[in-house]
């Protein structure tokens, strides 16, 4: 698959823009990424493990709406999970009121202090130092986010420093988030946007609209208006036509609006 350059446009068949030399390895595994977790949840589905694999399908859902096949397979494996949870809640009931019924005031106590021990000890091994832990592995891991750090702020990891491009944002949001466990702020983190000697032109396709344009060229659709404004007095109002010409502005991109356009 061609791997179109964020910063020049030039579609490339290797990881590394042959015009401008930007490393697009990033969007090499972000393209590779919703494949990958649909592959993988598919076969958990199979294997029975229903709750890790809505886990991965959500995620190709949202970052690929258009694959059918993997919202079909998302949406079988929500009715396997609500028709279990629904058996589970009448045998929970069941087994609850025996319990009630049956063990002493004095059984229930110890059986609660030692359920507070086990939940204690899990969160006490998976607290934030651990998951900041894992986070500061996996930005070792990945040499090129030199400029990248993360420290605990109270309970949350804190995301900072700065990335090329839109695309790394992502790819580094995806795998600070699956190394930690846990939602992270990333509200330090800053995108460069590259300078443009010229405006850049798109023309129209068939069936085109802002919010189609700006996820094919910007890689979210949440600045289609920043796209309508800088041509609401070159084009008429209303729908785009095949040919028109468009122009992309620049647009300063913040993670909050790149943390939405992925979830």
């Amino acid at each position: 698959m061609a791997l179109v350059c964020p910063v020049c446009e030039y579609a490339n068949e290797t990881s590394k823009c042959e015009r401008c030399d930007t490393d697009l390895s990033p969007l090499a595994r972000l393209t590779e990424f919703p494949a990958q977790h649909y592959a993988e949840g598919r076969a958990l589905l199979r294997q029975g493990d229903v709750h890790a694999a809505i886990g991965k399908l959500s995620v190709v859902a949202a970052l690929d709406p258009a694959n059918t096949e993997a919202q079909k397979t998302l949406a079988e494996a929500l009715e396997i999970q609500t028709a279990a949870n629904k058996a589970t809640a009448g045998t929970q009931v069941r087994h609850l009121r025996a319990i009630i019924w049956g063990l002493s005031t004095a059984v229930a106590v110890v059986v609660a202090l030692a359920v507070g021990q086990l939940v204690g000890g899990h969160q006490k091994a998976d607290g934030p130092g651990a998951r900041l832990q894992r986070v500061q592995e996996w930005l070792n891991a990945n040499r090129e986010l030199t400029g990248v750090s993360a420290a605990l702020k109270g309970n949350v990891i804190a995301v900072s420093g700065d990335l090329p491009t839109v695309v790394h944002l992502r790819w580094v949001q995806e795998g600070i988030m699956r190394a930690a466990g846990t939602p992270v702020d990333m509200g330090a983190v800053k995108v460069a946007q590259p300078a443009s000697p010229a405006p850049v032109i798109y023309r129209v396709r068939a069936g085109d609209s802002y919010w189609m344009i700006a996820q094919r060229r910007y890689g979210t659709a949440l600045v289609w208006k920043s796209i309508a404004e800088a041509n609401q007095d070159r084009l008429a109002p209303g729908r785009l036509l095949a040919g028109d010409e468009v122009v992309l502005p620049a647009v300063t991109f913040t993670p909050n609006q790149t943390m939405k356009g992925i979830r």
